[in-house]
């Protein structure tokens, strides 16, 4: 296995991402509220809350900040779950389903909320999503899930044919869904910024 594939430095997102943060490495004893094992967005994200809340945090990383997916996925925020809210309410109950379309639908919001108000550099942009309907059988399924997430907190769009060429130049997809919350960040800055904020 070529190791340099693994390497920060090769990727689109490394090349373009601002200078990573100096993390020194653990040299003795330490004592925190609070430790937190790995650098990803998860280790980050509650890295910062805590440090917020006044707890003293120590995020350790055997690499770097995001130095695997999270600095090298694509950049997509989408809010929402694959499955409809008909089957979380089925599988989690009402109240339970209730609170976590809340949270799903809302996520993208926050995230780009937080970029804004932390002033991380990570090239937002907010030009929704769209998922494309490969038949005419998947876009009337496609035209039933819009009618069930808005109706559940949701902020998507049917897209018949003509308003799929509109929106892609294609005319290959019969139908499609715009999720008009969705947008996109650069994941490594978004990261690096994230890691640089808790650590200040």
């Amino acid at each position: 296995m070529n190791n340099d594939l693994f390497s920060p430095a090769a990727s689109l997102w490394a090349a373009t991402a601002p200078a990573r943060a100096a993390s020194p490495a653990l040299a003795g004893p330490l004592s925190v509220d609070a430790a937190v094992v790995g650098g990803g967005f998860t280790g980050l994200s509650a890295a910062w809350h805590l440090t917020q809340a006044g707890f003293k945090v120590a995020l350790f990383e055997a690499h770097e900040v995001a130095h695997r997916a999270s600095g090298r996925n694509g950049g997509q925020v989408v809010p929402g779950f694959k499955p409809g809210p008909a089957a979380l309410i089925r599988r989690f109950g009402a109240d339970a389903a209730a609170r976590m379309m809340r949270f799903a639908y809302g996520n993208a919001d926050y995230l780009f909320e937080l970029a804004e108000r932390l002033r991380i550099d990570c090239s937002p942009t907010r030009n929704g999503w769209i998922q494309g309907a490969f038949s005419a059988a998947s876009g009337t399924y496609l035209k039933s899930r819009a009618q069930e997430l808005n109706a559940h907190g949701g902020d998507v769009e049917y897209l018949d044919a003509d308003a799929m060429r509109a929106a892609t130049g294609s005319t290959f997809w019969p139908a499609g869904l715009r999720e008009k919350r969705a947008g996109a960040v650069q994941p490594l800055a978004f990261a690096r910024g994230l890691a640089r904020t808790a650590a200040a």
